[in-house]
């Protein structure tokens, strides 16, 4: 074999050149602008008046609601920037019901904001429900005299917080104000025990009961003591007599 050159497959072949890198330019990045909301998106929102009020301007007031969510659904988006544009948008009875009627929980949250909106505009099919939980509302078993005295008085008391808050601004601003009087007279009563302040306070309380008469009471007093008389285990008389007065004292 000696004398025979190699093969020419078996000569070595160099490397490749190094192919060049060529950097890549950065992707350049587009700030997002920020939502800002625009008081020019409400101006399609007609102001919702309250329940008791007919308006051209949307059937009722689930209709008015889903339009106004439908508004400010881009840059009212947040739960404080759409309940400060739904504020924005109740006038009459209803703006009254937003400043003094709702709580400041409720205030905090859209989802809770829209379902005691519903609550106080829709407020028959409320009552209604009130009405017909006071009529099916017995002693339960092992329930307490006073527990179920309290439970009907506290069916009565939501019957007519909810007929409040449907009523024209001006009854509602009436009670508001002899309630305010007869808390300043309670007091005085209770610091200054005079037969003056007794009297006053007497006056004060009668009046309250006078203005809130003027408000829709479906569940009254006299049904409270009829239902509670009829579905109660003790003895009705005895209870009158001992134990309800001292618990009106504290209701």
């Amino acid at each position: 074999m000696s004398g025979v050159s190699a093969p020419a497959f078996l000569a070595v072949v160099p490397p490749p050149a190094p192919v060049p890198v060529v950097p890549l330019a950065p992707i350049p990045v587009v700030p997002v602008a920020a939502v800002t909301p625009r008081t020019s998106d409400l101006a399609g929102i007609k102001t919702y008046l309250g329940p008791h009020v007919v308006s051209a301007d949307y059937v009722n007031a689930e209709d008015w609601l889903v339009h106004f969510e439908s508004i400010t659904d881009a840059n009212w988006s947040t739960d404080g920037l759409r309940i400060q544009a739904f504020a924005q948008k109740l006038g009459g009875s209803a703006a009254q019901w937003f400043r003094y009627t709702l709580t400041n929980t409720e205030k905090q949250l859209w989802a809770l904001t829209k379902v005691a909106f519903l609550k106080y505009a829709r407020p028959t099919d409320v009552i209604t429900s009130y009405v017909a939980k006071f009529q099916a509302r017995i002693q339960e078993p092992n329930e307490h005299v006073l527990e179920y005295y309290i439970a009907l008085k506290h069916l009565q008391n939501m019957q007519f917080q909810t007929a409040y808050a449907m009523a024209p601004a001006a009854i509602a601003a009436a009670v508001r104000a002899v309630e305010a009087a007869e808390i300043v007279a309670m007091n005085n009563l209770r610091t200054n025990f005079t037969a003056a302040t007794q009297a006053a306070a007497v006056q004060a309380e009668a009046t309250t009961k006078t203005v809130k008469e003027s408000i829709s009471q479906v569940i009254t007093d006299d049904q409270v003591r009829t239902r509670f008389r009829n579905n109660c285990y003790m003895n009705y008389n005895l209870i009158m007599i001992h134990t309800i007065p001292r618990l009106l004292m504290n209701y």
